[in-house]
């Protein structure tokens, strides 16, 4: 709604239009009445309205105090509504409740058990079933830690003969990065290529001597080797300097060169002020 405290502000313009023509605007030389009609100046923005304003007056608009939005009959719950339907229930004839499960069961001998891990140096053996904790704490010192150290030490002993006794210098630094705990994941992929490293370490140098060098090759190909579009473009532009200079060399007369010119210009000149005509006209 309009507001109703809103006044006309104080200086406000009622007779001024809110735009003027241009008085800086002048009629271009090359106008003619007969075809373009009468010229009239552009329309700019009334200066005089930029103080306060010009124009008839209009109150600025206000939100509706009153305004409640769109009426809607009000929702109640719905007295025939029953819900989803759902069949009913009866007694399964056939079920059948064992109150003594395990008496058909004979002695256990043995446990399965299907793990399956994403990780590697993990083991499994002798696993027991108790609710003890004093045996299964037993059990763990007696069995599992010697077992456990006799197996480190044992894979540790197959490692250090697959060594060589001297190995490579960057062949070792590899080794040394592999150990690195951010590498634990791609450790298990990692380590055959550096085990391939270690029985033949010339691939190694090989390839840290060939992979520059193709970087290199690639790189040159792709921003300096010259192409054959641009070599095409050098033979153009130079069959128009040896045309010149055999002009040159016939003695062409240089006056009658400048009338041609001359002409060519001329007639540019009045294409360019007919297209400017029908530009005005459309």
């Amino acid at each position: 709604i309009e507001d109703e405290k809103a006044e006309k502000p104080e200086g406000w313009l009622d007779d001024e239009p809110e735009q003027i023509p241009d008085p800086e605007a002048e009629q271009p030389e090359d106008w003619d009445e007969e075809e373009d009609g009468e010229w009239e100046a552009p329309m700019i923005k009334n200066p005089a309205c930029d103080d306060v304003g010009c124009g008839e007056w209009e109150a600025p608009m206000k939100p509706n105090p009153d305004y409640k939005g769109k009426w809607y009959p009000p929702r109640i719950p719905n007295p025939a509504y029953k819900g989803p339907w759902a069949p009913r229930k009866i007694p399964n004839p056939a079920y059948f409740e064992d109150d003594a499960p395990l008496k058909s069961v004979g002695k256990i001998a043995a446990v399965g058990a299907e793990i399956w891990t994403m990780d590697g140096g993990l083991y499994f053996d002798n696993l027991l079933i108790t609710d003890d904790e004093a045996i299964a704490e037993e059990l763990r010192l007696l069995g599992f830690e010697p077992k456990q150290v006799a197996q480190k030490a044992e894979a540790d002993a197959e490692t250090d003969k697959k060594k060589p006794d001297a190995v490579p210098f960057l062949v070792g630094h590899l080794y040394e990065l592999l150990e690195n705990p951010a590498l634990e994941q791609v450790k298990p992929h990692l380590k055959p290529v550096v085990d391939f490293f270690m029985e033949f370490p010339a691939a190694l140098y090989i390839l840290i001597v060939a992979l520059p060098l193709l970087i290199l090759s690639c790189v040159y190909t792709v921003f300096c080797m010259p192409s054959s579009s641009s070599s095409d473009e050098e033979e153009e532009e130079e069959v128009p300097a040896a045309q010149a200079k055999k002009e040159d060399a016939t003695g062409k007369d240089d006056a009658a060169e400048e009338e041609e010119e001359e002409e060519a210009e001329e007639k540019e000149a009045e294409e360019k002020k007919s297209t400017r005509r029908r530009t005005r006209r459309a």
